[in-house]
């Protein structure tokens, strides 16, 4: 018999945040797919789909947010980055507009210094730095643009 599995609990310098996505695409219709490849979560890959919520385990200190991207038929992941100051951070926002262009947005919490943050795209080593700073990644199959 299989044990009930169990939520993940953030250890004592994390917390939870939630994770929403939005999709203007049919379902399963070229959906990208987003990770976070260093940070706890319940699965490490989701696919972008309208109203799914999720948790992520995010550090309470400061911490580079990763994010992957996959656009249907790309052989290799857009990576974008934010700087979070102290973790805070209360949610993120993945919205899919279509089958070539996704935005996160990083919401912080209500404090002037935490919505000052650096955001980078990999693959261009390209950045941007200020108050709600937003970087525009493009790839072979789409656009990531990242707001922090």
């Amino acid at each position: 018999m299989n044990a009930p599995k169990m939520a993940m609990q953030p250890l004592p310098d994390e917390k939870k945040i939630k994770l929403y996505f939005t999709s203007k695409i049919p379902p399963r219709a070229d959906a990208a797919t987003v990770s976070f490849p260093r940070l706890r979560a319940s699965r490490s890959e989701f696919a972008v789909s309208e109203g799914l919520v999720e948790t992520l385990i995010i550090p309470t200190r400061q911490f580079d947010l990763s994010i992957d991207t996959t656009f249907s038929g790309s052989p290799q992941a857009l990576r974008v980055t934010a700087n979070v100051i102290r973790g805070n951070v209360e949610s993120l926002r993945v919205f899919q507009e279509g089958p070539r262009g996704v935005l996160i947005d990083v919401e912080h919490t209500d404090s002037i210094s935490t919505e000052y943050c650096t955001v980078t795209c990999e693959a261009t080593g390209e950045s941007r730095t200020g108050m709600g700073a937003c970087i525009d990644c493009r790839g072979q199959k789409g656009i990531v643009r990242l707001c922090c």
